[in-house]
């Protein structure tokens, strides 16, 4: 292994260790307090959270399976998940390799090529990180009037996401990335209108996100359904940050404290860093169920 590869990994470990160590250590210094707070423990609303969250995790492999069929490739339906679920351990191994290579290993034999695979692992990532950016952008219509002198940046940036899925812009998009990670170019080759529906899909995606985190909150202290377009904002926007950091495999860390970042603008930072631990923890319990049930696949 390389000495810089070295480093590097030695950084992200401290920088994963140290995000998680200080929310550990602020809870704890609050630990006495807890009881100013509004804890109330729902067992409803989390086992509504787990469905919900097992919903979206289909959805997640139903999206990969749509841009595998948009780019005319063949492959089963199961063995299309199977790939997508496994692959997504990848993103928790150090390098950027481990996902695409897992999907490679998992459908290989089938009409499919190694270009197919790249170009729609690339096209799905895009989507999810512009629908996530989109959503976001759409809950900020909800948020206080402190906001208000910010809107006209929103009614700016969400035309512009729909500039962005159109086919041509897309291909330059994905391509000035491959080429600064020195990676072979790749060419899309779709309709506008197909685009715009992987869109509506992936904001349906991050709304379901939302509600699934939005019962699991509620299944720690009571919330109103006012504050549910911000919470699904709010866990889209952190969601992009982590993948776009490249600092931390799958995010991890990175977005957590961005998570307890934008929380304590809605709750005390006790309670901010409570839900982001027990998001954590769920989330990551079920993508491990999905990748066991469907390594029977």
């Amino acid at each position: 292994m390389k000495i810089s590869s070295v480093i590097k990994n030695v950084i992200v470990t401290i920088l994963v260790i140290g995000i998680f160590g200080y929310m550990f250590y602020r809870l704890y210094h609050e630990w006495g307090n807890l009881a100013e707070y509004n804890l109330q423990f729902n067992y409803l609303y989390l086992i509504l959270s787990i469905i919900v969250f097992i919903f979206f995790y289909f959805l997640e492999g139903l999206g990969y399976y749509i841009f595998v069929r948009l780019i005319n490739a063949d492959a089963p339906f199961l063995k299309v998940l199977k790939s997508r679920y496994i692959s997504d351990m990848g993103r928790y191994v150090p390098g950027k390799i481990w996902t695409v290579l897992w999907r490679l290993y998992f459908l290989k034999g089938y009409s499919i090529t190694k270009l197919q695979i790249i170009v729609s692992s690339l096209i799905e990532m895009a989507m999810m990180c512009l629908g996530s950016l989109l959503m976001f952008l759409l809950t900020l219509l909800f948020w206080d009037a402190r906001l208000q002198p910010w809107m006209y940046v929103v009614f700016l940036l969400i035309p512009a996401v729909f500039i962005a899925i159109y086919p041509k812009v897309l291909n330059w998009s994905i391509n000035v990335i491959e080429r600064i990670r020195g990676k072979e170019e790749v060419k899309i080759r779709t309709s506008y209108g197909r685009m715009l529906g992987t869109t509506l899909f992936y904001l349906f995606y991050w709304m379901v996100y939302g509600l699934g985190s939005f019962l699991l909150i509620s299944s720690i202290t009571p919330i109103g359904w006012e504050l549910f377009p911000m919470i699904t904002g709010v866990f889209a926007i952190t969601w992009l940050l982590g993948f776009v950091s490249f600092l931390a495999p799958g995010g991890l860390g990175v977005r957590d404290g961005l998570l307890v970042y934008f929380l304590i603008f809605i709750f005390p930072e006790p309670i901010a860093i409570i839900i982001t631990l027990v998001t954590r923890l769920q989330i990551s319990l079920i993508e491990g169920v999905y990748a066991m049930v469907s390594l029977k696949f």
